[in-house]
């Protein structure tokens, strides 16, 4: 079954996000669909409790509403333009890791136009997305997405359009060999990921403290989150350019840290 986390702002498509989640979690169960302070236990780190979730979904819908774009905080400023907006935060991360990400429109809402986004958000104005009408239209609408949502999985073909790598899974230079990270942060791991050497030193692993991470080739960028640092590389593979993301985080606060290489955005390797 897909994993669904539902994005929307509480006044803006509020209505319209509590049917989803109702009609999504009866199509595919409870614990495969997020929606805020539904999913999030007490004391939990909602920031942390978010990224997590969105990362391990296979779908973001992006509930927009009227003044999904337009809403402002109490100082005037356009909550979009804001980079730690939670809503942004959402689609950011989405757009990073989910299979799908499917704009919903709501209550006569229009799809943004690129210009009126930020440029982190460009592409969401290019998605094909759904429109849910009002009354008597917005129960088949809605049952029509779910539909969609569970067709994009059930059907032969979706394995088939995703991403594959640029070299046959099969070939021998794909294989992964590591050293298991140690139960705690104190020490290195070393992956080596068709035919790259990876070193990672794992007591880096914090969003304050610098994380160290040895690859041979081009730095491209370096990202801190909520779990841990997300480093992408640039590699010459048989004079063809490919990307390489090594990502690492922390699962209870330290006591064991995990590993994510992906190789021109496939996973190559993971010890989640």
């Amino acid at each position: 079954m897909p994993k669904v986390f539902i994005s929307y702002r509480r006044a803006d498509g509020q209505a319209a996000a509590d049917r989803l989640y109702t009609a999504l979690a009866a199509a595919v169960g409870k614990d495969n669909v997020f929606k805020d302070v539904d999913s999030i236990r007490l004391s939990q780190d909602f920031r942390a409790a978010i990224e997590k979730a969105i990362i391990l979904s296979d779908v973001l819908l992006v509930v927009i509403g009227p003044h999904w774009l337009t809403v402002t905080d109490d100082s005037g400023q356009r909550r979009l333009d804001n980079s730690a907006d939670y809503v942004r935060l959402e689609v950011e991360i989405g757009m990073r890791h989910v299979r799908a990400v499917i704009p919903v429109l709501v209550d006569g809402a229009q799809m943004p136009a690129g210009d009126q986004l930020p440029p982190s958000l460009y592409q969401l104005s290019y998605l094909n997305g759904a429109v849910l009408r009002g009354e008597p239209n917005t129960t088949s609408d809605i049952s029509r997405l779910v539909d969609q949502i569970r067709g994009l999985f059930d059907s032969p073909a979706a394995d088939a359009d995703a991403p594959q790598p640029t070299g046959a899974t099969t070939d021998a230079t794909l294989a992964i060999s590591t050293v298991e990270p140690p139960a705690s942060g104190v020490g290195v791991s070393h992956l080596s990921v068709g035919g790259h050497e990876i070193t990672i030193d794992l007591a880096g692993v914090s969003l304050t403290k610098p994380q160290r991470v040895w690859f041979d080739g081009a730095l491209v960028s370096e990202r801190y989150t909520v779990f841990g640092v997300r480093h992408a590389f640039a590699v010459s593979e048989k004079d063809v350019q490919v990307s390489y993301e090594v990502q690492t985080g922390s699962r209870w606060h330290g006591a064991s840290y995990w590993i994510v290489v992906r190789r021109d955005g496939v996973v190559v390797y993971s010890n989640k």
